[in-house]
């Protein structure tokens, strides 16, 4: 390393002239010459001049490639009229500074793990100068390692199915989750950036295009770095502009302060084998309801869902949705009681609104309805960011309880032939069941054995009308010493009301 300039004399008061000398430097505090050490380092330094005071000091960084300082790295040079020069050093007027220096080499080049050492060699040197523009003669420098650990990331959305081929809209979005470590993998945080491809499968097939990625880093299918925090998560998904039909791998790669970077691509992690196909259906919609229990659709237009449901009671619905499994964003809902026309966006309860939160887990509620009587439709449509949609219709036979009889029996008792005698008084049979019943109930006012007891069977649907009549139930279940817990039939097994 050289330094040439002209220095000329400098007078003193009273016209005396005298030979300007250098100023000294000096590292107060760096890391040991030849250590290895984290990326962002605290540097102190300091200096003096012996005939003045020193003006600002001058810092220079090499990147030593293969480990090894080349002097040339801190000279400068003259710009002409197609070279805007090159000017290493860079001022600092304080006595200390934090720097973050590059770890951007891999160490090793066959590894298989998501997360590995990043590393490279540098050298720091400083000299200061003084009110007349002389350098120190002496520069201070100290070589050193700086390496850190590679950030990791997971494409959420579309889930990981090595060797097979994910079925997306021409309009899709990509979701991923991405994780920094430093030096320590207890101390995670989130990455600088990052990066993805989307890249058509050719001739060589998605193996062909999955090697293409590996071995093209500054391939110009890279879109640029884009910062992990940015605003609205907006670094944390991506949605394609429409693209043609057809075979696609899709990549991402997130990238460190330091430089390093996730050194592989795997199917399990951060490659997505991908078939852009036309798509009907929209997004898995799941309305609940605590009386109805849930209906779920994917479909525009699907079958009606016709329920009994007792009259004067609180309706009301949660809606779900979740376009994960092919690539979608739900964007949006809309629902509306009694709509006669599902074109006309006046009559439904709400337009089409968008959820809380699209990339999560969108939830919404209804505001309940109370009828007293009648027959009513509910819709409920969900939207993705193509324009794809679902659709749940149920129509809800509003039942009034008229309570006009007293007692109903229900008799979900299963028989056995042995009767009472042969299992000793444990187990009736079923003539033996309902004598007991009907000798039990028959002091019971207006209660007609024939007309209010109510054989079922477990898993058989029951309409509430044939309840809805009754101010009272008794519901005989099956029971005895071998019966588990488990076989015993669960009301909502029964009736959902």
């Amino acid at each position: 390393m050289a330094f040439l300039t002209l220095w000329g004399c400098s007078e003193r008061p009273g016209g005396d002239h005298y030979e300007n000398e250098p100023p000294q430097v000096w590292l107060a505090s760096a890391p040991p010459s030849g250590a290895e050490t984290g990326y962002k380092i605290h540097l102190f330094w300091g200096g003096w001049d012996p005939d003045g005071d020193i003006a600002y000091y001058e810092y220079c960084i090499t990147d030593n490639r293969n480990g090894i300082f080349n002097p040339a790295d801190t000279v400068s040079t003259p710009g002409d009229s197609t070279s805007a020069g090159r000017n290493p050093w860079r001022r600092v007027w304080g006595n200390d500074s934090i720097f973050v220096f590059s770890a951007d080499e891999l160490v090793d080049s066959n590894t298989t793990n998501p997360i590995t050492k990043f590393q490279r060699s540098h050298t720091f040197l400083i000299r200061s100068v003084d009110e007349e523009g002389l350098p120190s003669v002496e520069v201070a420098h100290r070589s050193f390692t700086a390496w850190t650990l590679s950030p990791s990331i997971y494409i959420t959305v579309p889930g990981a199915r090595p060797g097979n081929s994910l079925l997306v809209a021409p309009v899709s979005t990509f979701q991923w989750r991405a994780t920094d470590y430093l030096q320590d993998l207890e101390k995670p945080l989130e990455p600088d950036s990052v990066r993805w491809m989307l890249r058509a499968v050719d001739g060589t097939g998605y193996g062909g295009a999955i090697n293409y990625i590996r071995t093209h880093p500054n391939a110009p299918d890279w879109y640029p770095w884009y910062p992990y925090d940015a605003e609205g998560d907006s670094g944390h998904f991506w949605t394609t502009p429409p693209v043609d039909l057809g075979s696609y791998v899709f990549a991402v790669q997130a990238k460190d302060e330091a430089g390093a970077v996730t050194p592989v691509f795997d199917e399990y992690y951060n490659v997505r084998r991908l078939r852009v196909e036309q798509r009907n259906a929209g997004p898995q919609l799941n309305v609940f309801n605590e009386y109805i229990g849930t209906v779920r659709s994917s479909n525009p237009n699907p079958s009606v869902v016709i329920v009994d449901l007792p009259s004067s009671i609180p309706i009301q619905f949660t809606i779900t949705a979740s376009a994960d499994y092919y690539g979608g964003l739900v964007t949006g809902y809309r629902y509306g009681w009694d709509v006669l026309n599902l074109s006309n966006p006046d009559e439904w309860e709400i337009d089409v609104t968008p959820f809380t939160d699209a990339r999560g887990d969108p939830t919404a509620k209804t505001v309940p309805r109370t009828f007293y009587f009648g027959t009513h439709t509910f819709d409920v449509e969900v939207y993705d960011h193509s324009g794809l949609l679902s659709r749940v219709e149920i129509k809800v036979n509003v039942i009034p309880f008229s309570m006009e009889r007293s007692l109903l029996l229900v008799d979900d008792f299963e028989p056995t032939a042995a009767g009472i005698f042969t299992t000793r008084g444990e187990m009736p049979n079923d003539e033996e069941h309902d004598a007991f019943w009907e000798s039990m109930l028959s002091d019971v006012a207006g209660f007609n054995f024939s007309v209010d007891q109510l054989p079922v069977k477990h898993g058989e649907p029951l309409s509430i009308t044939r309840i809805a009549p009754y101010r009272s139930i008794i519901w005989d279940a099956k029971g005895g010493y071998d019966v588990n817990i488990y076989a015993i039939p669960k009301l909502y097994d029964i009736i959902k009301y």
